[in-house]
């Protein structure tokens, strides 16, 4: 079974400090967005020395730090497991194990409006600033966007669940109380 947390934490770990792991995360979405444009060409252990040699000299000719190599030696290892689809999926978390350590706060708000308007930006810093004193995130990074569907309110989704304070998520939980019965 393929774990991506593990794999992330491996990196962080080969990375090294905060600016070689910005290195790493950056030279990795280059060579995961070229490489896993070719899965078929790089699978099997004679793509996976091609693919070595190509990150190599890529990496010799220029001026590189841990976080490059770091990323260069995630990459493959994950083409020799055959397992270079997964990659996105380690960026992902360890992208998420980045923010975690930096006390950043990922926020989605899905709100219900018309005519696609936007939530005022006084509501989003208030919710920003509740949020910050809620989970004592350093940063609380918010994503709005349109949900038709809610018929009114919105919902937060955090990474430890959703609050659902829209209409419809009212309308469903009355239904529920109801269909349990006296």
């Amino acid at each position: 079974m393929f774990v991506p947390e593990r794999w992330a934490e491996a990196f962080l770990a080969a990375a090294g400090g905060k600016d070689d792991v910005k290195e790493g995360i950056a030279v990795l979405r280059v060579l995961a967005s070229l490489a896993g444009g070719i899965p078929g060409v790089v699978s099997g252990c004679a793509g996976a020395r091609k693919l070595g040699d190509m990150i190599q000299t890529a990496l010799d000719a220029e001026r590189h730090g841990r976080g490059a190599e770091a990323a260069a030696g995630l990459l493959l290892l994950l083409v020799r497991r055959n397992a270079l689809a997964h990659v996105f999926s380690v960026m992902a978390e360890i992208e998420r194990l980045v923010d975690k350590r930096d006390g950043v706060c990922n926020v989605v708000l899905e709100y219900a409006s018309p005519a696609g308007d936007t939530p005022g930006g006084g509501f989003i810093d208030e919710l920003a600033g509740v949020l910050r004193e809620k989970t004592g995130a350093r940063e609380v990074r918010i994503e709005s966007r349109p949900a038709p569907d809610l018929a009114g309110g919105y919902r937060l989704r955090l990474e430890s669940g959703y609050i659902d304070a829209s209409l419809s998520g009212l309308l469903r939980g009355m239904t529920a109380d109801l269909n349990g019965g006296f």
